[in-house]
C-alpha cells in the first residue's frame, strides 16, 4: 500500500489533466484513500477546475471523496506507538450514513489487517451493527502504528475512535 508522502511526491511533477487521470486510476483499483488525497492535492494546487473534475467523474462512478480524511490522517499521526508485538490497530471505511456519507469503524487484532478485514467483509466475527457498511481499509491512518502489543493496541484503539469522534467523525469500534 502507498503512503501518503509518496503519494504526494508522485503528483507533484504531474500536469493537473494527468494528476486528473491518476486520481481515476486509484478509482478504477478501488483505492478511494488514494483518489480523496489527489482530490484534496489538487486543491492545494489551487487547480479548482480539475478538482471538480475528478469529483464529478468520481460521482459518476458511485463514490465521493471522504470530506474528513485529512483532518483524520493528522488526527492519527498524534498517536504513536512505544511498543512492539504481534496485535494490530486498524481503521476502516464505513459507507451509507444519512448525513455525512462516510464514517470510520476503528478495530484491533492479532491476525494480520488484511485478513481480518476479509473476515469482517464476509460476516465472520463482524462487527455485527456495521459489517454491511464496511468497504475499505484506510492504511494511512493507522501503518504507522503497527505492530504493537495486546494492551498498547486496546488502548490506543479505544483513544483513536474517541479522537475520531470529538472531531465529529462517525465512529463504530474503539471498544
Amino acid at each position: 500500500m502507498q503512503t501518503y508522502i509518496n503519494l504526494i511526491r508522485e503528483l507533484q511533477p504531474l500536469q493537473g489533466q494527468e494528476i486528473v487521470q491518476r486520481g481515476l486510476y486509484e478509482i478504477s483499483l478501488g483505492n478511494l484513500e488514494n483518489a480523496t488525497y489527489i482530490c484534496d492535492y489538487l486543491a492545494t494546487r489551487k487547480k479548482q477546475k480539475f478538482r471538480n473534475e475528478l469529483i464529478r467523474k468520481m460521482e459518476a462512478k458511485g463514490v465521493e471523496p471522504i470530506n474528513f480524511l485529512n483532518h483524520a490522517r493528522e488526527i492519527a499521526q498524534t498517536f504513536q506507538k512505544s511498543t512492539k508485538g504481534k496485535n494490530h490497530v486498524y481503521v476502516i471505511l464505513l459507507d451509507g450514513f444519512a448525513k455525512q456519507r462516510y464514517g470510520v469503524y476503528v478495530g484491533q487484532t492479532s491476525r494480520k489487517v488484511e485478513a481480518r478485514f476479509s473476515q469482517h467483509i464476509s460476516g465472520h466475527k463482524y462487527a455485527a451493527k456495521c459489517y454491511k457498511k464496511m468497504t475499505i481499509l484506510l492504511p494511512t491512518l493507522f501503518e504507522h502504528l503497527n505492530p504493537l502489543s495486546t494492551e498498547e493496541a486496546f488502548k490506543i484503539e479505544g483513544q483513536l475512535a474517541e479522537a475520531f469522534k470529538i472531531n465529529g467523525i462517525i465512529t463504530k469500534g474503539g471498544k
